[in-house]
C-alpha cells in the first residue's frame, strides 16, 4: 500500500466498475476535507479512497471525515448517514487497532483491562514497525447501495476465530455490529480486508 500520509482522494477512473466489485457473502441482517476539490466526473463521484499510516490515521476521525466527504457526493437520508458512520467507525477501528497495530480487545466491564488496552496502543504507536503500517478505505457507489472496503497490514484472522461478544464482555462486538448494519460482509486476504455492502434502506 502507498504510505502517503492522510490522503483523501477520488479513486482512479480505472478502478473496477460496480459489476466487477468483489462478490459478497455471509449476509447480515440488514484526512483532509480540503483535498476534496477535485474535478467531479461521473467516474470520480462513484468512488472515494483514503489511505494513511496508522500513526497519522489514529490522530484523526477517519470515519467522520469519510462520511462527510461521501455525503457531499451522495446526499443520504439521516438514518443512512448514521448507519454509515457507525459502520465506518467500527471497521476503521478494527483495522487500525486489531489489524495493523495488532492490539487485542478488552473487557468493557473491566477498568483494569481497559487500562491495559490503552497502554498497549501507546506502546505499539511508539514502535515504527507498527506505526508505519497502512490502513486504506475505499467507498464505491454500487447502484443505490454503498460498498466499503477496509484493508490493513496486520496478521489477519478467520471469522470462526472471533469471540462471542455475549460471553466475553463485548470482545468482538465491532464485527457483530458491522454484520447487523450491513446487507453483506466479505472477509478477504486472510482477514486483512473486509468488504461491506450497505443497502440504500439501511437503518441503524
Amino acid at each position: 500500500m502507498n504510505h502517503d500520509a492522510g490522503r483523501l482522494s477520488p479513486a482512479s477512473a480505472s478502478a473496477p466498475e460496480p459489476s466487477t466489485l468483489p462478490q459478497t457473502s455471509s449476509a447480515g441482517s440488514a484526512a483532509n476535507v480540503a483535498d476534496l476539490n477535485w474535478p467531479r466526473t461521473a467516474a470520480e463521484t462513484r468512488q472515494l479512497r483514503f489511505e494513511a499510516t496508522v500513526a497519522d490515521a489514529y490522530g484523526i476521525d477517519v470515519a467522520e471525515t469519510l462520511c462527510l466527504a461521501w455525503s457531499e457526493l451522495h446526499p443520504p437520508s439521516r438514518n443512512y448517514q448514521h448507519c454509515l458512520r457507525l459502520l465506518l467507525h467500527e471497521a476503521v477501528s478494527n483495522a487500525l487497532l486489531h489489524g495493523s497495530l495488532e492490539v487485542s480487545g478488552f473487557d468493557r466491564g473491566s477498568l483494569a483491562d481497559f487500562k491495559r488496552h490503552s497502554e498497549e496502543i501507546t506502546e505499539r504507536l511508539a514502535q515504527l514497525d507498527y506505526a508505519n503500517r497502512s490502513v486504506a478505505i475505499m467507498m464505491h457507489a454500487h447502484g443505490e447501495a454503498t460498498s466499503v472496503t477496509v484493508e490493513d497490514e496486520g496478521r489477519g484472522y478467520e471469522l470462526d476465530q472471533l469471540p462471542d461478544p455475549e460471553q466475553l464482555g463485548g470482545l468482538g462486538r465491532g464485527m457483530r455490529l458491522i454484520h447487523d448494519l450491513s446487507e453483506s460482509v466479505t472477509v478477504e486476504n486472510g482477514g486483512r480486508r473486509i468488504v461491506v455492502v450497505v443497502a440504500a434502506n439501511a437503518n441503524a
